[in-house]
C-alpha cells in the first residue's frame, strides 16, 4: 500500500488534498504447480449439512443411480495436500533476502478442480445441448425451460472431495526454484 495525495476540486471551486492509500503491485510471479500434482488419488464422501452423516463412496454411487430424475447431477471437488503454509513462509524469506520490505501477497489459486455428473437423459441432454440453449435464449421459451429445468434439477446433498497428493516436497520445490523467485522481485527505492 503506498499513500498517494490528489486535490480534490469542489463544485464551488475550493481545492482540498485527500491522501488514499492505494495498492501498488511490484512484481507479480506465477508457478505451475499442475505437473507437481499426482494423477491419483482418493475420494472421501462429507457428512450431509441435514444430517450429519458420511456415507460410504459405494451409497452414494447406488443412490445417483437409482435417482430418477433426468436431471439429476453429482458434484466433486477436487483438492490438493500440500504445506501451502511452510511454502508461504519459505517464499516470502527468499522475497526478504533481498530487502525487499513492503507488503507481500502470496495466493494459490485453484482453476478446474470441480467434477459434475450430469445425467445421461435424453432429456438432460437435449437441455445441455448448445442448439437448445442457442435456441431459448433467442426466444421467449427459455424463460419457461430453464426455470423448471433447475426447479428440477436434483444436486446430491452429499459432498465428494478427492485429494490428491504432491510428488515434491515443498522444501524441495523452494530450492529448485530459489533463484527464480529472487529474480522476479523487483521494487523501487524510495
Amino acid at each position: 500500500m503506498e499513500k498517494r495525495k490528489v486535490e480534490d476540486r469542489s463544485h464551488d471551486g475550493t481545492t482540498s488534498t485527500v491522501t488514499s492509500k492505494v495498492r501498488v503491485q511490484d512484481f507479480k510471479m506465477s508457478f505451475d504447480l499442475t505437473p507437481y500434482i499426482s494423477p491419483s488419488g482418493t475420494i472421501t464422501t462429507l457428512p450431509t449439512p441435514k444430517t450429519g452423516r458420511s456415507q460410504t463412496l459405494r451409497e452414494v454411487m447406488e443412490q445417483h443411480v437409482e435417482e430418477d430424475n433426468p436431471f439429476k447431477e453429482l458434484h466433486m471437488e477436487k483438492r490438493v495436500s500440500w504445506d501451502f503454509e511452510h511454502l508461504t513462509r519459505a517464499i516470502t524469506h527468499a522475497i526478504r533476502s533481498v530487502n525487499y520490505r513492503y507488503t507481500i501477497e502470496i495466493s494459490y489459486p485453484v482453476t478446474h478442480n470441480r467434477v459434475v455428473v450430469h445425467s445421461a437423459s435424453p432429456l438432460a441432454n437435449f437441455m445441455r445441448s448448445t442448439w437448445t440453449k442457442t435456441f431459448c435464449y433467442m426466444s421467449c421459451v427459455g424463460f419457461l425451460f430453464y426455470p423448471l429445468r433447475n426447479f428440477y434439477k436434483k444436486v446430491d446433498d452429499t459432498s465428494l472431495r478427492s485429494e490428491f497428493q504432491m510428488t515434491i516436497s515443498t522444501n524441495e520445490f523452494y530450492m529448485n526454484n530459489y533463484w527464480n523467485i529472487i529474480e522476479q522481485v523487483q521494487f523501487k527505492t524510495k
